[in-house]
């Protein structure tokens, strides 16, 4: 960062000898376009003091990169007041941070913070974390500088059924730009681990919908094998039924035979 400052400096000083041998026109328009570059300088590097003024309240008793994630996390937890943060780097196989809120998904945040370009293991470190606890949603920051394995500074990368959010937020210019750049990175990944819980949320209520459909199909098919049940037994009443009055026409036909044999029995009682 120094030195890609001090080199716009020199370039700014080279120009300022350029604009006095021209005309006054032209040195009014150069003059004008010096003092924004003066302004950009200046911005970057009040922005790099953020960082080396947190760095020099731990110099001598944390390493460079757990700086990086004491940095990141204080702006994270001064800014999003509504979630949950919670430092994970000491445990295996997690990142730096594990973000949390009821209206999304949890959320691992890797930062780095290396004088070269973070190299592309890492990026595959932080994949295997997200998948080894199950982890849909990761935000990868760099506080200096590129990230290779085809990042570059800004990426949204899906792998598989992951989704990383990586971004150089030492790229960002103005007076606060590193701290800008961090609240955007994890506002970006926010938005998407909030859509991924309405996403789950929605699933959990079609789940639940297709028990309660499921549940009425299964009482429906019990209804309907009960139904079936008493087709049966009203078929079997109308068999009785019709048994019945068969048996009550065959008594009724024996009572009136017996009637006319009792009668003619009478009358040849009579004559005799």
């Amino acid at each position: 960062m120094k030195e890609k400052i001090a080199e716009l400096e020199g370039q700014i000083e080279a120009l300022k000898d350029i604009k006095d041998n021209l005309p006054d026109t032209v040195k009014a328009q150069l003059g004008e376009y010096i003092g924004k570059l003066e302004e950009a300088i200046n911005n970057v590097k009040e922005s790099s003091d953020i960082l080396s003024e947190f760095i020099g309240k731990y110099k001598g008793t944390k390493e460079k990169g757990e700086i990086g994630e004491e940095f990141v996390y204080k702006i994270l937890v001064d800014s999003f007041k509504e979630d949950t943060f919670e430092d994970v780097s000491e445990r295996g196989n997690y990142s730096d941070i594990k973000a949390s809120s009821s209206d999304m998904v949890d959320v691992l945040i890797e930062v780095k913070n290396y004088k070269n370009p973070v190299q592309a293991n890492q990026v595959h470190k932080f994949w295997r974390d997200l998948e080894s606890h199950d982890i849909d949603i990761g935000c990868f920051i760099s506080l200096g500088t590129r990230i290779q394995g085809g990042i570059g500074e800004y990426k949204i990368v899906s792998n598989s059924n992951k989704l990383g959010i990586f971004m150089n937020v030492d790229q960002f210019i103005g007076q606060n730009g590193m701290e800008d750049g961090i609240k955007l990175a994890y506002f970006i990944t926010k938005k998407f681990a909030q859509y991924y819980k309405q996403i789950e949320m929605k699933r959990i209520e079609e789940g639940m919908l297709r028990q309660k459909i499921e549940s009425i199909l299964s009482e429906m098919n019990y209804l309907k094998s009960q139904l079936e049940s008493l087709r049966h037994i009203s078929d079997d009443l109308r068999k009785i039924e019709k048994i019945a009055k068969d048996s009550i026409n065959s008594i009724d036909e024996l009572y009136r035979e017996s009637l006319i044999r009792i009668e003619k029995i009478m009358n040849m009682k009579e004559e005799s």
